[in-house]
């Protein structure tokens, strides 16, 4: 114990007298900025995409774990009601991503060049806002089924439509 505890005093030491020199240094890379041509208007619409979509996945978040610490509504009279601004939101998402498209298409602030990032724009409309149509579609067609329910068979509409929802026929 006794040489655990000189090695431990003795290893300060040395720490101690090196300072800095113990520590690793490591230039940066010499890598070449030029093939980064984002514009500065996409990169911002970009960035309030980014978060209106974690606002959006909190605020799902919040709605199935009845979050009380949020500003979202917390109580639904109907499932109706719930898949109602279940949808709101999907739309309020795909319009910000519509917005995405248009700016990164056409940005204004730079009106000198042609910039057109059509990659970012095609990457956009083939994987995310298709994602986001079928996920409309889905929460459309699951309101209307539930409507349909609840107009046919009154409030036990909204736990038959509960059921064939949990068990997968939905």
């Amino acid at each position: 114990m006794k040489l655990f505890c000189v090695f431990l005093v003795a290893l300060a030491c040395v720490g101690g007298t090196m300072g800095n020199g113990l520590k690793c240094t490591l230039n940066p890379a010499n890598v070449p900025t030029s093939w980064i041509d984002i514009v500065d208007p996409c990169v911002k619409v970009m960035e309030s995409q980014v978060k209106t979509e974690i606002a959006a996945a909190m605020k799902y978040l919040a709605m199935i774990l009845n979050n009380n610490d949020t500003n979202i509504r917390q109580e639904w009279l109907s499932a109706e009601e719930a898949l109602s601004d279940a949808l709101k939101l999907e739309a309020e998402v795909t319009r910000s991503i519509r917005n995405i498209i248009i700016t990164c298409e056409n940005p204004k602030e730079t009106e000198t060049s042609s910039f057109n990032d059509y990659h970012l724009v095609d990457y956009l409309i083939t994987d995310f806002l298709e994602e986001q149509h079928k996920g409309q579609r889905d929460l459309a067609g699951k309101l209307s089924t539930l409507g349909k329910m609840m107009q046919t068979h009154g409030q036990l509409g909204e736990f038959l439509f509960d059921k064939k929802l949990l068990n997968g026929e939905i």
